[in-house]
């Protein structure tokens, strides 16, 4: 992608953002202190499960990797039960089989003890997991973004919610 080409698509300080957290998780973990707390809170975002990666189906289907991922909670989150559906993207997560968070709002999957973030094609089985819930930025809450990926333009028949109503 060419410089011009780059500027018109991103999301102006999304690069420096991701640089910052990079920095953040680094450094949080020299120091001896927990990477996934001070991502959440430098993201504003919220810590919704921490446990056990125990089921992972997916399938390649016209060209994107649609899944769907199985966390049970641990810890303070012991009985607690996340399901998060994902194409190529996470965009559905359940919270005891009710909807919770979805997109346009952000569900990311870390390393419970490093901090990195678990692509969904790296997630298996057994990984021990933190999920943390971020608020969509607000071009993504516009009706035409809430139209291109909220949870009705994946099929399913939920109105969007913003997380921080939820939370």
């Amino acid at each position: 992608m060419k410089g011009k080409e780059t500027k018109e698509t991103i999301i102006e300080g999304t690069l420096t953002k991701c640089l910052n957290v990079g920095k953040l998780i680094r450094e949080t973990r020299e120091n001896g202190n927990n990477p996934v707390e001070a991502v959440a809170e430098y993201l504003n975002g919220w810590i919704i499960g921490k446990g056990t990666v125990t089921k992972k189906e997916w399938e390649d289907k016209v060209g994107y990797y649609w899944g769907t991922h199985v966390i049970s909670g641990e810890k303070e989150f012991e009985g607690e039960e996340l399901r998060i559906w994902f194409k190529n993207e996470n965009h559905i997560c359940w919270k005891n089989d009710e909807v919770f968070v979805t997109s346009p709002d952000s569900v990311n999957v870390v390393d419970l003890e490093t901090g990195e973030p678990i692509t969904n094609s790296d997630i298996k089985e057994g990984d021990k997991v933190a999920v943390i819930a971020l608020k969509a930025i607000d071009a993504f809450k516009s009706d035409k973004g809430i139209d291109i990926l909220g949870p009705k333009a994946f099929g399913f028949d939920y109105e969007y919610s913003p997380i921080e109503e939820r939370m």
